[in-house]
């Protein structure tokens, strides 16, 4: 008990300072001690966590481009009503549960390509343009960034073939959405044209005229494709289609510019 009659400090074993007084100094009194964490330790388990996540969103969307592709080379090749789901998910090296998972219908499923492969396709033709260029250079490089998709995703075109001139009733699914989605993709591509024309034949041109020379061609070399003409032959015609338009709109140029003296 003399021992407890100084105060003295002891170590405790977690490294705080503990102070004990004599023994009518009730309660002990404690000292604080900052822990300090080691800051690398924190973000190397900070970047793991991260990693993983990343790990498994490039998992999923693997996953789900496989299903798709999977499923549009079957509803493609067989037709919606003839491909199952369970063809689909031994197409796509997934077990039947993963692909419920993911689509809980076959109508879900095809909803989900269609819009996704309508996206990429217009994504496609708009990114394939500049700013910078003026109208004939930018409905050349739309023309062939169409056979360019074409040759890369034949399958989809055969569907979209189906969906935008026969319908496809046997899947269900509301066409109309379809069709309003196609168009909401469509707009920026055609406002994009439209501005070209308005700016280099302001006055001499409708944009309509344009639009509907566009879409008409890519009918056209869509149909040719579908037919089975190599993209070596439709490339050769859109070659011959464009120096007719070249030349048509040279005229027009000249025109404009006769007129204006």
């Amino acid at each position: 008990m003399d021992q407890l009659a100084e105060p003295e400090q002891r170590r405790a074993r977690n490294g705080a300072q503990v102070t004990f007084g004599p023994v009518t100094d009730f309660p002990l009194t404690f000292r604080a001690v900052d822990v300090k964490f080691d800051s690398s330790v924190e973000n190397k388990l900070v970047s793991r966590v991260m990693g993983v996540r990343e790990r498994q969103a490039r998992e999923r969307e693997a996953r789900l481009e496989a299903i798709r592709r999977a499923a549009l080379c079957l509803f493609a090749e067989r037709g919606f009503a003839a491909t199952s789901m369970d063809d689909v998910a031994a197409a796509a090296e997934l077990g039947k549960g993963t692909l419920y998972y993911y689509f809980p219908s076959k109508e879900a499923l095809l909803e989900n390509v269609l819009d996704t492969y309508v996206q990429r396709f217009f994504e496609n033709l708009q990114g394939s343009i500049d700013v910078a260029d003026d109208l004939f250079t930018a409905i050349r490089k739309i023309l062939f960034a169409y056979i360019d998709f074409h040759a890369e995703n034949p399958e989809f075109f055969r569907i979209h073939h189906r969906w935008m001139t026969e319908g496809v009733s046997e899947a269900h699914v509301q066409l109309r959405r379809f069709r309003e989605r196609y168009r909401e993709l469509r707009a920026p591509l055609d406002r994009l044209l439209k501005e070209k024309a308005e700016q280099q034949f302001t006055g001499r041109l409708c944009p309509e005229v344009i639009l509907n020379l566009v879409g008409g061609l890519l009918l056209i070399y869509g149909g040719h494709l579908q037919r089975g003409r190599s993209i070596d032959e439709v490339r050769e015609l859109v070659e011959q289609t464009l120096t007719l338009l070249q030349h048509g709109l040279r005229g027009l140029r000249l025109s404009e510019t006769d007129r204006s003296k």
